[in-house]
């Protein structure tokens, strides 16, 4: 599977009549399976690596033919493509005092793969200013050949 890259403006991906819902204020999901331990476990895993600007590992969570919609609207496609973004785009990043990446839902579709839907929260300070952003992402997780799970498809979003 793979998301071809296609010239759009990310603005046609905002439906501004709907309503919205913050659940990345809502609970988490319990942890009460394998799926949602393994997804929770990345998740953490996840923050700490984001927190600590390190593109490298963070593109170890993808699969070498993985595609990642970037809240800039840009599509990357590919392992290196994604980690070249994922070096510009953390050397850009505020401090984050607090990262709370959660599972909003989890859907295991069968032969190896997982569709996540996860909110964050990011309480974060640059320079004399500081905030906090909430964001939503969708995640297509396939099992590789040695069982661990990488990202397909990733898209993301601040709120």
């Amino acid at each position: 599977m793979r998301i071809a890259s296609l010239p759009f403006d990310s603005e046609q991906l905002r439906f501004r009549e709907l309503p919205t819902v913050d659940v990345a204020l809502m609970p988490h999901l319990p942890v009460n399976n394998d799926a949602s331990f393994e997804l929770t476990a990345l998740n953490r895993m996840m923050e700490a690596t984001v927190a600590q600007h390190d593109a490298n590992a963070w593109s170890l969570f993808y699969a070498d033919d993985a595609s990642l919609l970037a809240s800039d609207g840009k599509c990357y496609t590919g392992k290196e493509a994604i980690r070249k973004y994922l070096v510009d785009h953390c050397a850009g990043m505020p401090v984050f005092e607090k990262l709370d990446i959660r599972n909003d839902e989890i859907n295991d579709v069968g032969g190896g793969f997982l569709v996540e839907y996860a909110s964050h929260i990011a309480v974060w300070r640059y320079d004399e200013h500081s905030g906090i952003g909430l964001g939503k992402d969708f995640r297509i997780w396939k099992r590789q050949p040695n069982g661990h799970l990488k990202m397909l498809v990733h898209i993301g979003s601040y709120d």
